[in-house]
């Protein structure tokens, strides 16, 4: 009897030992998982292009805006020149609109924009203007 039980004790001291050992190994691996999920994408330059008719321009389409400037900025405050937003995760080709800005109290990208365009004032967002 004294044997049988030195036997399961042995056995449950193993199992203990496994199970821990798992249950750390998974935990480490959850963690990885979670610091990796958390990488910020870096913000990036966008010039305001526009449509192919100017009559459908759109500084709130991230489709109209590009890495390259086709027009250059001025001092006339009509439009979006230019703006600082990292590129949208899906298409990197496009900046991300919907790119929640820190520091701005959870305002997104294309609010700001909007606010720049009524007040005719740069922010974190809109970094320069020009004439439509």
């Amino acid at each position: 009897m004294l044997k049988n039980i030195k036997n399961y004790a042995m056995a449950l001291g193993a199992l203990a030992i496994a199970s821990g050992t798992y249950l750390s190994v998974r935990a480490h691996q959850v963690s990885e998982e979670n610091t990796t999920a958390k990488v910020e994408l870096a913000d990036q330059d966008w010039h305001f292009n526009g449509a192919l008719n100017p009559v459908n321009n759109n500084p709130q389409d991230s489709s109209q805006y590009s890495k390259f400037a086709t027009e250059s900025c001025d001092d006339i405050r009509e439009t979006v020149c230019m703006l600082t937003a990292p590129a949208d995760p899906s298409n990197s080709s496009i900046p991300d609109l919907n790119h929640v800005v820190p520091g701005t109290g959870g305002k997104t990208v294309k609010i700001l924009i909007s606010e720049a365009l009524a007040s005719g004032i740069q922010n974190q967002a809109v970094k320069e203007f020009r004439s439509e």
